[in-house]
Parts: structure tokens; C-alpha cells; sequence
């Protein structure tokens, strides 16, 4: 098991057809073809970033997202032709490794839409170029196939409409909440979990808590809406994933395996995982055709059942700082499958993914094999009042200095410099005598000296956005905004 990091997030994805080559979009840490247990830049750009596939109208199109005094997105075809669409669609289609790949029909629901101050559920058809929307305040919705499910916060009522979004059926649950869980259908079964009943945010010793309680799920007949099964969990769930016919419950505690089409008790596990301080993405479930894989974040832990007897397969723990969340993606080539992290040790890399190889399951999680490096601040003119941070990378892959060099540049810079907002990370202290300059020193690479030189004048400009975007400034001025200065040591 190993995790993988980009400066910012990791996002891992296929093209919907051509299969071969697996993707991850990193955001603002850029992006990377994945292959043989190394992330190589896609594309090393200052303003380009490329995201995930989608299919519309049965061809496929790549969403990029271009930043110039604001950000704007485009979906290219395979010759860079862009789609005819008008602004709303594209801004609305975000691909995603675990959402369909098709577009055709999709739905959003938008603040200040039509009219400021408005909320309205959005039916989007990109054959057409024709959209209908309703003042239906329903964050929580899915499509499925020709029909919108959905919790109305306004009305308390959970719903299903057609995509014309007229009403077909509702169901008003007998206390208040304003959220339901993403719906399953199977056999004409509709399933979801509405709730929590009562959900608490506050500090305490102060450190903000979220905690939840309360809720049902439900199992509705899909054509009128008649309860079948109702099974209340007084915890409330963290999650709900359907696999082979059989429903699988996370809660922060316990799994429990439920029978979708009459609510029945299969099995309940024990996790012996703890209540979150903050319960939000705190228990997750994802299942294949040999395990259930149970995440919990607050306790940084991975739990491996056999899906078929429910025995304790495997318990690993992460590297602290680091919160297992949701299953993003499975590749089909290797069967290795692909989870959210939740990194807490660095300021940057936030979002890392964790590689989970089913056939090799009772290894320990690691991390990738960094380049050397070495980080010193160093005086101006031998004045000790005035010290630029220097780092000192070796990497005889241009790839790696330039992913690795940008996480280390962003994060220490967050942790030496100064902000107006006041703004620290894990009890970091910015340092007096920092001048505002970061030094970056490459070596050792075997890459082209001029692909070298253009690379890092790219990571220079990469740099100034992303500290524009954070304000982080000169602990000796604070009027002057960090920067970055590169230079290439044969």
C-alpha cells in the first residue's frame, strides 16, 4: 500500500474508452499520467490544467481549465476542438473518477440562479442546449436514469421527478432534517438514508466538533413512494454503498450488512473504531467481489473484511496525519484500488491518494521514495537579519524535482512566512529573520539542461500564482509577497 501526493490534490481517472493509461489531476499541483509507480507530468503549464473525461452525445470530451485574471473551462475533444455549449453547461460538468463518465443529462443545483438570491435544481440536456430549473432547495440530489431523487430542505420532503422535474412522488419524514444520503435503486427499490434528526456543531478545549445522531433508512417502492422497509439507526450513517445485491452501512463504530429489498439485518461488525470529535467524512465503506474495506479517518485506519464470511482480514494503520476517506477509483487493468487521504501533517499535499492492491493486502502502508533534500536559511551579505530559505533538492528525475520541489517549497513556505490574516497550521511559528526569497537548487538531474531551464522558470510562475492566491509575505517586510528564485546545478 503506498501513497501518492500531488502539491495539491490526487485524483485518479481513466479515458471512458482507451483504458490503458491511468491519470491524475492534481489541480493546482498540476497534471500526470500514473504508470509503474510513477506520476510524470502530463502537462507542466502556468495556466493549463487537464481534468477528467466525460462522453456527450457519444464522443468524448476533456474538461481544461484555463486561469488568466479568473478561471474558465473548457471541454476539448481529441483535436482540441472545443464543444458548442453555452458557459452555464460547461461551468456545471465536472467528470469525476467516481460519478459517470456521461453527460448527456445531468443535473446541478445553483445559488443566485436565475436571479440573485435564488435556489434552483437544474436539469441540464447538452443534446438539446436546453435546461429547466425549479426553486426546489435540493442540495442533496442524483439522477438516476430518467428520474431526479432529491431532499427538499424547504419542503422537508424527500421527492422524486421526472427531468422535467415535475413531481412524481414525496415522502415527508415524521421529524425535521435537510439532508438524505445519495439514492440506490434496485428491482424497484428506491433506498436512502434521510437524516440526522440532530446535528451539533461547536468548540470545545478549543477544537470545533461536529456531531450527529438520528435517521432512518428507507426502502420506497420506486413507482408511488410506499414505505417497504424502514429501519432506523439512532447513530445516523457515515455511509452506504450497495455491492452484489447487499447493502453495506458504514457507521463510526460498526458495519452492518442489510438485505436492500426488505431492510433485514444481515450482519453487524464491530469495528472498534472511536466516536469522531469532528464527524464529518469520518467512516467510510467501499466493497469488491472478495473484501469490504472500512476507512476511518479520526483513527487513521484502513480495516479489511472477507466479504463472504465477514472475518477480519487486515487492520493498518496510516502514517499520522493521514485519514483514509472514500474509494475514488479502480483500476480495471491491475484491480488496485484507489482512496481519498486526508493529509493533516502538511499544509499543502492535502489530498493524497492511497494505492490499495487487493492481492497484496497484509503489506504497510508507505510512502513514495522522495529525492534528497535539504533545507537551510541562509544569511544576505552575512546579515543574520535578513536569511532566505534554501532548498536543496538532488533528483535525477526532472518529474519528481519539480512534483516533490513544489510541495516542500509551498509547504515551508506557509510555515516561515508572514500573513495579515493571523492564519497558522499545526502550531506553526513564521521565522523573524525570513527575507520573503525561497531558493530552490536543483542537481543532479539527467534531463535536458534546457528543458531543465524551462521547467523551472514554469515552477517560478507556478509558484507566484499560488502565493498570490494564499498572501504569504517577508517576515523582515510584510508588504512584500514571498517569491520563488530556481537555479540548476550540473
Amino acid at each position: 500500500m503506498k501513497i501518492y501526493k500531488t502539491a495539491d490534490l490526487a485524483e485518479v481517472h481513466q479515458h471512458p474508452i482507451k483504458k490503458e493509461k491511468i491519470y491524475i489531476s492534481g489541480r493546482y499541483g498540476g497534471s500526470f499520467i500514473f504508470s509503474n509507480n510513477k506520476l510524470s507530468f502530463e502537462l507542466y503549464d502556468v495556466k493549463t490544467q487537464l481534468d477528467c473525461f466525460c462522453i456527450i452525445g457519444g464522443k468524448v470530451y476533456r474538461r481544461v481549465d484555463i486561469t488568466e485574471e479568473e478561471t474558465r473551462a473548457l471541454l476539448l475533444n481529441e483535436q482540441n476542438i472545443k464543444i458548442n455549449l453555452p458557459e452555464i453547461f460547461i461551468e456545471n460538468i465536472n467528470p469525476s473518477a467516481n460519478l459517470s463518465y456521461k453527460f448527456d443529462v445531468f443535473t446541478s443545483y445553483l445559488s443566485n440562479y436565475p436571479e440573485d438570491y435564488d435556489n434552483s435544481l437544474v436539469v441540464f440536456d447538452a443534446q438539446s442546449k436546453s435546461l429547466i430549473h425549479k426553486p426546489i432547495k435540493a442540495i442533496y440530489h442524483k439522477k438516476i436514469d430518467k428520474s431526479v431523487y432529491g431532499f427538499d430542505r424547504s419542503q422537508n420532503e424527500f421527492f422524486k421527478r421526472n427531468l422535467e422535474l415535475e413531481r412524481e412522488w414525496g415522502f415527508t419524514p415524521c421529524f425535521n432534517t435537510n439532508k438524505s444520503s445519495d439514492p440506490i435503486l434496485l428491482k424497484n427499490v428506491l433506498i436512502t438514508f434521510i437524516g440526522p434528526k440532530e446535528e451539533s456543531m461547536f468548540t470545545e478545549n478549543s477544537k470545533p466538533r461536529l456531531t450527529f445522531s438520528g435517521g432512518s433508512v428507507f426502502g420506497f417502492h420506486d413507482l408511488d413512494g410506499t414505505v417497504i422497509w424502514e429501519l432506523g439507526i439512532p447513530e445516523a450513517i457515515d455511509d452506504m454503498r450497495l455491492h452484489n445485491d447487499m447493502l453495506y452501512i458504514a457507521i463510526y463504530d460498526q458495519l452492518r450488512v442489510i438485505n436492500p429489498l426488505n431492510g433485514e439485518i444481515i450482519k453487524v461488525i464491530e469495528t472498534g473504531t472511536s466516536l469522531p470529535d469532528y464527524r464529518q467524512f469520518s467512516a467510510h465503506v467501499f466493497v469488491d467481489d472478495n473484501f469490504i474495506f472500512y476507512t476511518h479517518a479520526e483513527d487513521e485506519i484502513l480495516i479489511i473484511y472477507d466479504v463472504n464470511t465477514y472475518k477480519l482480514v487486515h487492520k493498518v494503520s496510516l502514517p499520522e496525519g493521514h485519514q483514509p476517506q472514500w474509494h475514488q477509483f479502480t483500476d480495471e487493468n491491475t484491480g488496485k484500488h484507489y482512496f481519498t487521504v486526508n493529509n493533516n501533517s502538511q499544509y499543502v499535499a492535502r489530498s493524497p491518494v492511497l494505492e490499495v492492491d487487493p492481492a497484496n493486502l497484509l503489506s504497510h502502508v508507505e510512502f513514495e521514495v522522495e529525492p534528497e533534500k535539504t533545507v537551510e536559511f541562509m544569511s544576505v551579505n552575512g546579515d543574520d537579519s535578513q536569511q532566505e530559505l534554501v532548498i536543496s533538492m538532488t533528483s535525477e528525475s526532472l518529474d519528481d524535482a519539480l512534483r516533490f520541489g513544489e510541495i516542500h517549497t509551498r509547504d515551508l513556505t506557509q510555515h516561515h512566512s508572514f500573513n495579515h490574516y493571523g492564519m497558522s497550521f499545526a502550531g506553526r511559528v513564521p521565522t523573524d529573520t525570513f527575507n520573503g526569497t525561497v531558493r530552490f537548487v536543483l542537481s543532479g538531474c539527467n534531463a535536458d539542461k534546457t528543458l531543465i531551464t524551462e521547467r523551472l522558470a514554469i515552477m517560478e510562475k507556478r509558484f507566484a500564482l499560488w502565493v498570490e492566491d494564499e498572501g504569504f509575505y517577508a517576515c523582515t517586510d510584510n508588504s512584500i509577497l514571498t517569491h520563488l528564485v530556481t537555479e540548476y546545478k550540473a
